[in-house]
């Protein structure tokens, strides 16, 4: 189901969106041809995140974005970057992922990245949370890093 169709859908009325892992950026324009013009982006690798910079050079919103990892603890964190694009990359340790898609690896590759925690962000403008991160998502979103988000909060995990 794309993203207008889980408007429709659900009968969602989004005024911004958080997207944590947000990769090359590829959702932004689904979420711009919706009408979304708040929109706030979290990337940590900084070779995906110089692609979505690219990617966001004509978007006509108002979009943040930042090159960092969210968890519940502040720090730095190793990334295990998978080869896929880097599509599968996460600050977990390959375990499963491995013996469910044995055409990605993750030979060697890791990158030290910055973590922060969704609520040193203040953001006041959503109510929608796109998290893909690989398995990590109990530590993105935990209920005392939420608290500051508009409610009702639309929260979708892929």
């Amino acid at each position: 189901m794309n993203f207008g169709e889980l408007i429709g859908k659900y009968k969602l009325d989004i005024n911004g969106v958080i997207h944590i892992g947000a990769h090359y950026g590829d959702e932004v324009f689904e979420y711009v041809k919706q009408g979304i013009q708040n929109i706030t982006l979290f990337e940590p690798l900084s070779k995906n995140f110089d692609i979505l910079e690219q990617n966001l050079q004509n978007i006509n919103a108002n979009v943040n974005a930042y090159q960092v990892a969210l968890g519940r603890e502040e720090g730095i964190a190793k990334m295990y970057i998978s080869s896929n694009d880097a599509q599968s990359s996460s600050l977990l340790k390959p375990k499963e992922h491995l013996n469910q898609y044995t055409y990605i690896t993750f030979e060697e590759s890791e990158e030290e990245v910055e973590v922060k925690t969704l609520d040193s962000f203040n953001i006041e403008n959503a109510n929608f949370i796109n998290i893909d991160v690989q398995g990590y998502e109990l530590e993105v979103r935990s209920e005392e890093h939420t608290s500051e988000l508009q409610s009702p909060c639309n929260l979708v995990c892929r």
